[in-house]
């Protein structure tokens, strides 16, 4: 099937004068922030798009250095089932593959310890009774929850309760260490602050694809024929009955509206001044939603001569040997099947990342992985012939990784985040998403969400969604 080229128009009339649509000025080249700005383009709305780095994309990535796609960011089309994004690739004909298959599969100097389910059943042998007060407690929270009540723990006591066991042998204690690491990781926030009324395990067994061409190829096609200004940091945005004016480093843009669609990271920061400030409700969903606070996930996508690691499991393992070391690339995924190349890509994550991020070089970095890679496969694990690395918390674009359900957070919060202000300034971008916060296509839907609004508030016609690629 050839890409789809069609208009993205929401617009259900032709003969409507353009002149009367008002001067959208869109902050944010990432996915929510080029999906609105082609689909109020293509409705006939004056759109000019401002992006602080010098490339688009945001926390989509996709590097190339290599010799093939590397995805840096985003990585996954999470859950395949009804997804835009699947839509998307279907009527586009962007090829996905539904990776990773298995689960995880551990090692230690050349052996197996086990599988993911082979050490969750063994954890459940020896974790009673303690782990079934974790169960209990977490029904009884979530059902609390579920109904309207109080009562919420950080994530963290529950695997506290899993290692109140002195008899436990020491790979279940390391393997509960993993089960920290990867909850933070897809999680996005630290276990001490993650909220266990907004964690759903159960997301962990949807099936995910990856594109072998990288998520890049839906912010090119969401960018054809936008105009776009890369290297516009925007430092203020002033808003009023005469429209908007934003201020960047080089100059000054004024148009009627303004959606701003930076990371929330950047607006925790205060990096943007409002003038007149945003209203207290938003101030605090700002502040409420959990972004950063010490946590980021970063990875290394690592070229090598030849395969050395095992071929069954494209999901592998590392123990931590002890609990401050849990986020040390303890996570690897195997992309050969993917590109056909001997890649392999590991994951840092917990505060282990930040502090590595912000004390290591990248070569350092890679030596670091290299150790783990030899206790895992054997020390004749060679040296690789190319590396990227990813440094999210410190790029002051992104300021971290993604969203996350935090104990003072709630749908309340994200709501009053996308809420506009004053029919002037909008918002969107995956912490803005009740639901699917922390996905590429949670930060698409607010971006057509937006769109949408801004079109309901300012042209009044009906809309139609059937020119959307995803619909």
């Amino acid at each position: 099937m050839n890409n789809y080229n069609g208009l993205w128009t929401i617009h259900p009339y032709d003969n409507f004068s353009k002149a009367l649509l008002p001067r959208v000025i869109v902050i944010g080249a990432g996915i929510a922030g080029l999906v609105a700005a082609r689909i109020l383009k293509d409705s006939g709305f004056p759109v000019i798009v401002l992006e602080a780095r010098n490339r688009l994309g945001g926390r989509i990535w996709t590097d190339n250095s290599l010799g093939f796609p590397s995805d840096l960011g985003a990585t996954w089309i999470h859950g395949i089932k009804d997804n835009p994004l699947t839509k998307w690739c279907e009527k586009s004909g962007f090829q996905y593959i539904v990776w990773p298959k298995r689960p995880p599969i551990f090692y230690e100097r050349k052996k197996i310890i086990g599988s993911f389910n082979q050490l969750l059943l063994e954890l459940g042998k020896y974790s009673f009774p303690s782990g079934l007060n974790a169960v209990g407690t977490v029904i009884k929270l979530r059902g609390r929850h579920v109904i309207g009540l109080n009562g919420d723990i950080p994530l963290y006591k529950i695997f506290e309760q899993l290692k109140n066991n002195n008899h436990m042998p020491e790979h279940l204690k390391r393997f509960i260490y993993w089960c920290e690491c990867i909850t933070e990781a897809i999680e996005g926030g630290p276990l001490t602050k993650i909220s266990l009324c907004e964690w759903n395990p159960l997301e962990y067994y949807q099936k995910s694809a990856i594109l072998p061409i990288g998520m890049e190829v839906f912010i090119t096609n969401a960018a054809k024929g936008l105009d776009i200004k890369l290297n516009r940091i925007v430092k203020a945005i002033s808003y009023g009955s005469e429209g908007v004016c934003v201020e960047t480093n080089h100059e000054i843009f004024t148009g009627d509206i303004a959606l701003v669609t930076v990371p929330l990271g950047v607006l925790k920061r205060n990096s943007i001044k409002f003038s007149p400030s945003l209203p207290s409700r938003k101030i605090k969903a700002i502040e409420n939603i959990g972004y950063g606070d010490g946590f980021v996930l970063n990875k290394i996508i690592a070229r090598f001569p030849k395969r050395f690691w095992a071929k069954n499991g494209d999901r592998m393992g590392w123990l931590p040997d002890k609990e401050e070391n849990r986020g040390k690339f303890s996570f690897w995924i195997d992309h050969d099947p993917i590109n056909g190349e001997p890649v392999i890509g590991g994951y840092a994550s917990s505060d282990w990342a930040v502090k590595a991020e912000k004390e290591k070089t990248d070569y350092e970095l890679c030596e670091v992985s290299v150790e783990i890679l030899n206790e895992m496969f054997g020390p004749e694990c060679p040296q690789p012939l190319g590396f990227v690395v990813s440094r999210w918390f410190t790029d002051p674009f992104s300021c971290g990784s993604y969203s996350y359900g935090s104990l003072k957070s709630s749908g309340h919060d994200r709501r009053a985040l996308f809420e506009p202000v004053a029919k002037k300034i909008y918002f969107a971008g995956e912490a803005c998403h009740t639901r699917d916060y922390g996905t590429v296509h949670g930060a698409l839907e607010t971006g057509e969400a937006a769109a949408i609004k801004i079109h309901e508030d300012h042209c009044g016609c009906k809309k139609k969604l059937h020119q959307l690629p995803w619909h």
